[in-house]
């Protein structure tokens, strides 16, 4: 009887644990409503999609018009635990998250490793707010951060381009899937950045010779060539 006690508190914990995150999905739901003028929502047509999915986790319209790191904060902030870029990823769109993204789950990964409200322990993503001793850490390590380390940043005149730029950004992404190719609207949704930027950016580095551009409105990192 001893040997079985762990397993069937096991099974408790996983219970109460889905429990828990339907009450909090629960909870972000009413307070939807609450902010937009009473429960007397619930049973109008135009907000019937915020209701609870079947599975009682995510509300079918929560995440709707949000971006990624927004509905990715919002997500684990109802769930309260770590969740794989996959779980996240599916958990936004199922939320009513719209994205044209050919891989989603890819796209959700590259913006929230960008993002310091997100960090990722054992291969899965959390908020920051959660480890105040790492945060700690953080500070410690970049308290001597200079002048220089923020013009890094930008373009420093001389033709060369920061690593945390918009072109340093697009070209380390760009030279991360070397035989994918990128349009300006899918970078813009992996940045959260505005297209008229984007746009702008991919001009000057094609221009420039940075990138290649195989097609009209495509680019793509630049081949290497064997010496």
């Amino acid at each position: 009887m001893a040997q079985d006690s762990p397993t069937h508190i096991d099974a408790a914990i996983s219970d109460l644990e889905s429990w828990m995150e339907r009450i909090s999905a629960s909870i972000e739901t009413l307070k939807y409503f609450r902010s937009q003028g009473g429960a007397s929502l619930l049973n109008m047509p135009a907000f019937t999609g915020m209701r609870p999915s079947s599975a009682g986790e995510i509300p079918d319209a929560i995440f709707f018009e949000m971006s990624v790191p927004d509905a990715a904060e919002k997500y684990l902030g109802m769930v309260k635990k770590e969740k794989t870029t996959n779980e996240i990823a599916d958990a936004l769109l199922r939320g009513g998250l719209k994205s044209a993204a050919k891989n989603f789950p890819s796209m959700v990964n590259t913006i929230l490793s960008r993002d310091s409200r997100f960090v990722k322990i054992n291969g899965q993503w959390g908020l920051n707010a959660w480890y105040p001793a790492m945060r700690r850490a953080q500070r410690s390590s970049t308290a001597p951060e200079t002048t220089v380390n923020k013009q890094s940043k930008e373009d420093n005149g001389h033709g060369e381009i920061g690593p945390d730029s918009l072109k340093g950004m697009i070209i380390s992404t760009l030279n991360s899937s070397p035989g994918d190719t990128f349009d300006a609207a899918r970078l813009s949704d992996m940045f959260q950045k505005h297209l008229p930027s984007i746009r702008a950016a991919l001009c000057k580095l094609y221009e420039d010779g940075l990138i290649a551009k195989p097609a009209s409105g495509q680019y793509q990192a630049l081949k290497k060539h064997p010496s």
